[in-house]
């Protein structure tokens, strides 16, 4: 995907894995979406045993398939805490930043289609879901798509404009806030003209279904630098951040007495 790119074509990914997405700060996000993949997964333990309205054949599956995942982010965590392993395995630590990015985008999802079945809301609850997660995953290839072809026009080179330029990208940014807002506003609308459900029921449900639509498409925006960041680490050795030197107790003692000396 970044075949023919050169190191000063990535010039701006480059400052992104020295500062911003650092080995020892992507850690910071791996314990970030372990606290949140766990928050959902025991959401999704408890509502299952607790609530008699969800029947889905489904939610024993997808279950499994939480457990898993948060089982492999604790692992993830744990084994990337240790600077030196944050450092020593940045090309495997970067694999990692990209699937946890994707699955942090979707991850409130389970909680909202358990929430609309556990307070029997009508279909249409559901489907606008579907089509709210859809259009995030479209959106998230699409993005993705638009980064690589940023790469090839330079927009990454020290004096390109980067992943986006707002000024010139409005409409990118524009049109997923719209299309979200659409949809959640269209629920609303369909839950006030429906006699049969009450509104109030159902403020939870909605809430977490602006929730989900949020962190879905705010995600979606930035993930493809999550992934051209991974590439570039393979693609280029340069793009392997050395381990900062961090200076002794008596190395600091020392240069603080100095200091009150002057």
């Amino acid at each position: 995907m970044l075949k023919g790119a050169k190191e000063e074509d990535l010039y701006k990914i480059k400052v992104v894995a020295q500062n911003r997405l650092r080995p020892d700060k992507i850690t910071g996000f791996f314990w970030l979406t372990l606290i949140f993949s766990g928050l959902m997964t025991g959401v999704t333990a408890v509502a299952l045993d607790a609530s008699s309205a969800i029947t889905n054949p489904i939610w024993p599956g997808i279950q499994k398939l939480g457990i898993a995942l948060f089982i492999l982010n604790v692992a993830v965590a744990l084994f990337f805490t240790p600077e030196k392993n944050a450092y020593r395995y940045q090309r495997l630590q970067a694999v990692f930043l990209s699937l946890f990015g994707f699955t942090f985008s979707i991850v409130f999802f389970p909680f909202y289609f358990l929430a609309a079945e556990d307070k029997m809301a009508p279909g249409y609850m559901g489907t606008i879901g579907i089509i709210i997660l859809i259009g995030g995953l479209a959106l998230t290839v699409y993005a993705t798509l638009r980064g690589f072809k940023r790469v090839q026009q330079g927009e990454f080179r020290k004096d390109g404009k980067g992943l986006y330029n707002f000024k010139e990208s409005k409409s990118q940014v524009s049109i997923p806030i719209i299309f979200g807002a659409v949809m959640i506003g269209g629920a609303i609308i369909q839950l006030a003209s429906d006699a049969q459900t009450a509104v109030a029921s159902m403020i939870g449900v909605l809430f977490a279904l602006l929730l989900c639509t949020a962190l879905q498409y705010s995600i979606a925006l930035v993930w493809p630098e999550f992934l051209i960041l991974t590439l570039s680490k393979f693609q280029f050795e340069q793009f392997r951040v050395p381990m900062r030197k961090r200076k002794s107790i008596s190395q600091k003692v020392q240069s603080t007495g100095k200091k009150v000396k002057r």
